[in-house]
């Protein structure tokens, strides 16, 4: 989703000083003196320019591109249709090339390479390695990098840029992940556990419902209870609101002329400041899918309702089967000696 100050943070990320540097024992190659210059001493003064990051794995069936795109204050995955791009580990990862310190030259001959996880990805099919470019605005090519295996010692990893012979062991990690699933901001839902006052299943059809008698109340009661029932224990009723905040998103498609007639299940969730949120669900070819919805109860939450829609409107988010089954929940899933067979 988009993220608001987004560059700021990108920025100060790449200021972080490296206090240490390790020299590592040689394991491929010639044996190096410790270094203390920078893999990319021009990288901080040109982080702002840039606005693409590719990141390339080799696979036995296809050499899969990563495209990261910068728009305005955010950063979206080209072949997710602009969906968000995870910000933190895109940071964490731009803010370790900045940092990255030359500890111990390795080996120079293409041979060792694949030892060290070094060969191009590009030319080499089930490689470890991953090919990280980073572009500046006027098409520049400003990191240019094959990464490879983190050291035995676990203090750093091997790298070597795309134009030289010579690799390297850095005092960083930077192992970019080569599935563009793993780079997808996996944020749907960011509301407060403690905000939620009431959760219906099975929406216009026979409803269990889940509630807070007031916001201060420690766990939801399941309503409906007759005199023979019984709540298998304190607080699993609380599960609710768990399932809201931690989907297990896998993957996101378009939202196209999908028929939400047929749904698996209808799931909503109400909340003590007035803002619904309606999950619809749906299977398709073994896969769960989820479609979104916010609406305002009160006025107070009109421009909080828009800016969940404009978030979801566009996408049907893939998420586990585990987490599918959270927001699909009957009564006998609550209460004590039931069978949920029958």
């Amino acid at each position: 989703m988009t993220k608001k100050h987004f560059i700021a943070l990108f920025l100060a990320a790449v200021v972080l000083v490296g206090v240490a540097v390790t020299v590592n024992q040689d394991q491929v190659g010639e044996k190096g003196v410790a270094q203390e210059g920078l893999l990319y001493p021009q990288l901080q003064d040109r982080i702002a320019d840039i606005v693409e990051i590719r990141i390339q794995g080799g696979s036995a069936s296809q050499h899969e591109m990563i495209n990261l795109m910068r728009q305005d204050e955010a950063w979206v995955i080209k072949q997710r249709f602009n969906y968000a791009a995870d910000h933190e580990q895109l940071t964490a990862m731009v803010q370790a090339l900045a940092l990255a310190r030359l500890t111990e030259k390795k080996t120079k001959l293409a041979k060792h390479y694949a030892r060290l996880g070094v060969v191009d990805p590009e030319t080499t099919p089930n490689s470890e390695s991953v090919r990280l470019t980073l572009v500046d605005k006027q098409g520049n090519t400003v990191v240019d990098l094959i990464c490879g295996k983190q050291a035995d010692n676990k203090s750093g990893s091997f790298v070597r840029k795309v134009s030289d012979k010579q690799s390297w062991l850095i005092d960083q990690t930077i192992q970019p992940n080569k599935k563009l699933n793993d780079w997808l901001d996996k944020t749907i839902v960011d509301l407060p556990a403690d905000s939620v006052k009431r959760v219906t299943y099975g929406v216009m059809g026979k409803e269990v419902v889940l509630e807070k008698a007031a916001p201060e109340a420690k766990h939801f009661s399941l309503l409906g209870l007759t005199e023979s029932q019984e709540i298998a224990y304190p607080g699993v009723t609380d599960i609710a609101v768990g399932a809201l905040n931690r989907f297990q998103l896998l993957d996101v498609r378009k939202k196209e002329n999908e028929d939400l007639s047929t749904l698996d299940f209808h799931t909503r969730f109400e909340t003590n400041d007035g803002l619904q949120i309606d999950i619809k669900a749906f299977k398709d070819a073994e896969k769960h899918f989820l479609v979104l919805s916010a609406e305002s109860l009160n006025d107070a939450m009109n421009e909080q309702a828009k800016r969940y829609n404009s978030l979801w409107s566009p996408w049907i988010f893939e998420v586990d089967a585990y987490s599918y089954g959270q927001l699909n929940k009957r009564p006998e899933d609550f209460l004590k000696n039931s069978d949920p067979a029958q």
